[in-house]
Parts: C-alpha cells; sequence; structure tokens
C-alpha cells in the first residue's frame, strides 16, 4: 500500500492507518503528506482533514511549502471557512492556532 501513495489518496490511506492502526503505513503517509503538502491541499480530500491532523501538519517542522508559508495560511483558511461555524472551545482553539499562522504569515510578507 506504501507504493501507492499519491496526493489523492494519501489521505485515505492515513484514514485506513488509523481505522486499523497499522503504524508503519501512517508514519508513511504523514511523511508523504508533509512533503507533498502543497498539492495535497488542493485535493477535495483535504476538507475533511481532522482538525488535530491539520495542526499536527501546519506545525510540524518539516512541513514542506516550498518556502512559501503562505500555502499554510491558505490551507487553514480554505479549511475553515468550508466548515459550518459552532462556537465551542473547539472552534476557538482552531480560530487561536489560525490567527497565529494568519500573524506569522503577514508578518514575514513584510
Amino acid at each position: 500500500m506504501k507504493d501507492n501513495l499519491t496526493e489523492e489518496t494519501s489521505l485515505t490511506f492515513l484514514n485506513l492507518a488509523d481505522k486499523f492502526n497499522l503504524d508503519d503505513l501512517r508514519e508513511k503517509a504523514n511523511e508523504y503528506i508533509l512533503e507533498n503538502f502543497v498539492a495535497i491541499r488542493h485535493c477535495e480530500d483535504f476538507l475533511d482533514i481532522r482538525k488535530d491532523a491539520l495542526i499536527q501538519y501546519l506545525s510540524h517542522d518539516e512541513l514542506n511549502v516550498n518556502m512559501d508559508e503562505s500555502e499554510a495560511f491558505y490551507a487553514a483558511k480554505d479549511w475553515l471557512v468550508s466548515k459550518p461555524i459552532v462556537y465551542d472551545s473547539d472552534f476557538l482553539f482552531f480560530l487561536s492556532f489560525f490567527l497565529s499562522i494568519f500573524i506569522s504569515f503577514f508578518l514575514h510578507t513584510f
């Protein structure tokens, strides 16, 4: 299965690895997602990613955004606006995380 990872299938394989506790596949899928994040964030399945997984990827030191941190900002924005707004502690936590990315993006822009 690890050899079949693509931008379109990596999130599906990650979900399968989580569901069936396949640690090796999970590790390979996570590595693939970090390396190919820019392409994966444009895939339809990206908007279905769990909040905690998105935060993990956006916070990871090895996230490959091709020297363009705006990719992380726009990925978070696209994910956030695709969700129905439910004002709970999860939403507030992600909003504060998103704002930290927003501030970092604009500090590096100017």
